[in-house]
């Protein structure tokens, strides 16, 4: 599901609907192009050295928003079962406990 829909759908902040967005474009470019990124060089060695920095980079980042997400999770779950209504700001304060910074979009979109 996209991110937009997830906005719409289930009312996450714009902040949280940016960052997801732009984590599923980059997850994408790497679940899609990273070996096509990672074969393009003619050393196989160079292109480790040069490719899997990036694929840590993108890792952590992606596990960031896997955890940030299932906080947000929780924290909604909690809400409800106290019968609490769940304020943007405490989504957004959640998201950023884990997802400390703003992503940004893959370079080549």
């Amino acid at each position: 599901m996209t991110a937009g829909q997830l906005q719409r759908l289930l009312g996450v902040p714009e902040i949280v609907a940016s960052d997801v967005g732009a984590a599923v474009g980059r997850r994408n470019r790497v679940a899609h192009d990273a070996w096509t990124l990672y074969s393009v060089a003619n050393d196989g060695r160079a292109s480790a050295d040069t490719w899997a920095p990036w694929l840590e980079a993108e890792a952590a980042m992606l596990q960031q928003v896997v955890h940030g997400l299932a906080r947000l999770r929780d924290r909604v779950v909690q809400a409800r079962e106290r019968g609490e209504q769940v304020q943007d700001a405490d989504l957004v304060r959640v998201w950023r406990d884990y997802v400390p910074e703003p992503i940004t979009p893959r370079p080549d979109r």
